[in-house]
């Protein structure tokens, strides 16, 4: 039997065997083990297993009352000590079936880098696999993956409240990329569009099914925003009232004209400013005294404006345009858009 205490006692076996932590940031060490045995052979035993879990371990020979000198410095022989171990994998259960391959490693990162390697590479080919790598000292797994997490799930449901959880699925497919798979889900919506079909479209890492990548459901409109010296085409998309209305809101803060427009409110609601002989605009004498409290003031006269557009965009129908200090919003199809994906970069620069 051996004896294993981090600190300095009076034990005169014949061998002690001392191996040290290291930091993995600074490199130095951490932490000083000290083993005692009473044979070289268990000696050489323990410090191969402190060298492996270590890195290095020294082997201390008693030579007079409690002191020791160095015999031996023992270097890790970690040769097979993490082992790849591949599965076949059900994927109605998620569990490993028999093991197709196993392969031991002498360094944790490389068994990984394979582990991952082979998981990505049977996923491609659509193989269903699962790869572990085990550290065979201590029997934990360092990584875990399945072919599940390498694919990615289109599914289409009917979005109807009275719709049955396991039965609402209209469609479901996999695909091997997840930009593959967001690719046909905006598709299958345009499609949903273009036929005034009610759907809603996810995409997801198939073994991650509660973390959707996307998600878009089909409502049949769309609105155009534009600018009053911009081009229709030149103008952004959204698909709900409230976001063409919040970009609204947002043009009002953010525009030269939406602070004009609010400038003009507070010259017409308010009184001219009198410093002794001089007269200032209201909007003039609130900005340069108080900036804060105009730019308060402008959020709040943005938020009621935002009410108000909202109240007029949600009234409207096919074809209208509704328009307020130069921004404008027309209600289209979406199946009318030209292209669908693009983003909104041009109503960036437009604005």
């Amino acid at each position: 039997m051996y004896q294993n205490t981090t600190t300095s006692v009076k034990n005169y076996s014949d061998y002690r065997i001392d191996s040290f932590s290291y930091s993995s940031e600074t490199g130095l060490a951490i932490g000083h083990s000290k083993i005692w045995a009473d044979s070289l052979e268990e000696a050489r035993e323990i410090a191969q297993i402190e060298a492996r879990n270590k890195g290095r371990a020294f082997i201390m020979r008693h030579v007079f009352e409690g002191k020791y000198d160095v015999l031996e410095a023992v270097e890790a022989d970690n040769t097979d000590r993490y082992e790849l171990r591949v599965f076949s994998l059900d994927e109605d259960t998620l569990e490993a079936e028999a093991t197709i391959e196993t392969n031991a490693h002498g360094n944790a990162e490389n068994a990984i880098s394979v582990a991952s390697l082979r998981v990505v590479e049977a996923a491609e080919a659509g193989d269903s696999i699962k790869a572990i790598v085990v550290d065979t000292d201590t029997d934990e797994v360092l990584f875990s993956d399945t072919t599940l997490s390498h694919r990615f799930t289109v599914a289409a449901y009917c979005p109807e409240e009275d719709s049955e959880a396991d039965t609402d699925i209209i469609e479901e497919n996999t695909y091997s990329t997840q930009e593959e798979a967001i690719n046909v889900a905006k598709e299958r919506i345009r499609e949903a569009e273009e036929d005034n079909e009610a759907i809603r479209v996810v995409v997801y890492a198939t073994a991650y099914e509660d973390e959707p990548l996307y998600e878009a459901d089909s409502t049949g409109t769309a609105y155009r925003l534009f600018l009053d010296y911009c081009s229709e085409t030149d103008g952004a998309v959204v698909y709900s009232a409230e976001e063409a209305a919040q970009a609204f809101n947002d043009y009002l803060c953010d525009s030269d004209a939406g602070t004009e427009a609010y400038d003009d409110m507070l010259d017409e609601c308010n009184e001219m400013v009198t410093i002794g002989s001089l007269s200032y605009y209201p909007s003039i004498a609130l900005e340069r005294i108080d900036p804060v409290a105009y730019r308060c003031g402008l959020s709040d006269w943005a938020d009621s404006e935002y009410k108000a557009a909202l109240y007029d965009i949600e009234r409207m129908e096919y074809g209208d345009i509704v328009g307020f200090y130069g921004w404008n919003c027309k209600l289209v199809h979406i199946a009318e858009e030209i292209d669908y994906t693009a983003d909104n970069s041009k109503w960036e620069t437009c604005r």
